[in-house]
């Protein structure tokens, strides 16, 4: 595709924007109807905003200016914390939009994993050596019988960073400045945590981002549109003050750039070396979550994929190449998770696995596969964004014109990959909540699609879509329960 080819169209991330704002200042008309919507449109309702919320965003904004022109400095470091930098000061401001939210985030829903670890402080290791008893008489609240133990651990630490006097007094002077409402029933601890932890980690999702749209494009400017399109994504930035889109989507997004890192590696060392991190932080990743099992078969398909293109050539050593790197990355994820379970840090893997996804099918109330999966990509691409939709189906339509294995690059292969994996996850799981539940495939998502034809690599234009999607997220904000 031809830098030429790049510069068309400079207006259609306003004619999406004004579609998708249109959408849901009404509601989205029909959608109310659809079975199996955990969270719905709701049309235009009442907020409680800060004066700070605009102000936040137009920094952020300024982040984003400034870290294009330390990139072009050749300073990516400063480029890097300026993004991260940026992306804090949105989520802020979507906070600060309705100052009643971060108390609702803590004290209702996910906020029981709070509590939980409030009154089990100081038996983290007794836990999570215990933990499948525990969640099956319920001594963990009813999320835990579907999770894994380190989302437990994952709480716990919060409450514990939030318990230390200097973060609590950094989260009070925060939520001040933001003027937001901070519960008061019996949480402060645990809160101040998330208040801190839960929007730096999302921030940094963005470094990996940064990494993968680099290697598959070999653009740093495309690789800033990438993170341009995570940071400002609506959904990542509404469904705040969860671990599907902080920590998990940081997981996700660091193995998936360990990866594509190995796929391109020159030596088969470093490739080796890659792949084993991308392994292991999978097994991190599925000790914290059943969410990230479909990033198994991810990164199994890209490996296949270009694989097999380089197979094209040499097909007998490169086969036992490609089977070699899958190996690699399965053992790698293996090994940790035994690890964890010999170390008494996970009860036994499968077993959870079996009961936790069991408990998930019949919380879902059989809401799976068939029209549920279509109902579910509704759902997700609503809080996703149609800008994001829009750069996908047009990155789809350019790796499917490239029709042979060999001419195919390794962004064609992760596209073709993630795309596969996102239509088998929607078969398999089906509705109900998948906005959140799927959040960390957004950064991903974000990645492939920055090396598509619709997004010319410049400044202008990249913010100009980060821009669409702010606003979209803002009226978002008034017109769904996030």
């Amino acid at each position: 595709m031809t830098e030429g080819s790049r510069a068309r169209s400079p207006h259609w991330p306003w004619i999406v924007l004004l579609s998708g704002v249109a959408g849901w200042l009404v509601g989205w008309p029909g959608v109310e109807r659809l079975t199996g919507w955990f969270y719905r449109p709701l049309g235009a309702q009442p907020l409680s905003p800060s004066p700070v919320a605009l102000p936040l965003l137009a920094l952020a904004v300024g982040c984003a200016v400034a870290a294009w022109r330390a990139l072009g400095r050749r300073r990516r470091a400063i480029a890097l914390a300026l993004l991260v930098g940026g992306n804090v000061m949105a989520q802020g401001a979507m906070l600060a939009l309705d100052r009643t939210a971060f108390a609702r985030r803590v004290e209702e829903g996910h906020g029981l994993w709070l509590r939980i670890a409030r009154e089990r402080r100081g038996q983290l290791l007794a836990t999570l050596r215990d933990y499948e008893s525990l969640a099956g008489a319920g001594a963990l609240g009813a999320f835990a019988p579907s999770k894994p133990p380190g989302t437990f651990a994952f709480y716990a630490a919060l409450d514990a960073i939030g318990s230390r006097p200097l973060a609590a007094r950094v989260a009070r002077g925060i939520g001040a400045a933001l003027d937001l409402r901070l519960p008061t029933s019996g949480l402060p601890d645990a809160a101040h945590g998330a208040l801190l932890v839960f929007p730096l980690l999302t921030a940094l999702t963005l470094v990996p981002v940064f990494l993968a749209a680099r290697r598959l494009t070999g653009s740093e400017p495309l690789a800033f549109a990438a993170c341009i399109l995570t940071g400002s994504n609506p959904g990542l930035l509404l469904i705040d003050m969860h671990t599907d889109g902080s920590l998990f989507a940081l997981l996700a997004a660091t193995a998936f750039a360990s990866a594509v890192t190995g796929l391109g590696a020159r030596s088969a060392a470093s490739a080796t070396v890659w792949l084993a991190i991308a392994g292991a932080l999978l097994g991190v990743g599925l000790w914290t979550t059943f969410s990230l099992l479909p990033m198994a078969a991810l990164l199994g398909l890209l490996v296949a994929l270009h694989g097999a293109r380089r197979g094209a050539r040499r097909l007998a050593p490169e086969w036992s190449d490609r089977g070699m790197r899958l190996f690699v990355l399965g053992a790698s994820t293996l090994a940790v998770v035994l690890l964890l379970w010999g170390v008494d840090l996970s009860p036994d893997p499968l077993q959870r696995m079996r009961v936790a996804l069991d408990y998930h099918a019949r919380w879902k109330g059989g809401l799976v596969g068939g029209w549920h999966g279509l109902i579910a990509l509704v759902e997700y691409w609503l809080w996703a964004g149609l800008v994001v939709l829009a750069l996908l189906a047009a990155r789809i339509g350019l790796a499917l014109r490239r029709t042979s294995m060999r001419s195919r690059t390794l962004a064609d292969h992760a596209v073709i990959a993630l795309v596969a994996t996102h239509l088998a996850t929607a078969l398999q799981s089906g509705s109900v909540e998948v906005a959140r539940l799927w959040l960390w495939q957004t950064p991903l998502l974000a990645t492939v699609v920055a090396t598509g034809p619709l997004l010319p690599p410049r400044p202008s234009a990249v913010l100009a879509v980060g821009c669409a999607q702010l606003v979209t997220a803002c009226v978002m904000k008034a017109c769904q329960p996030w």
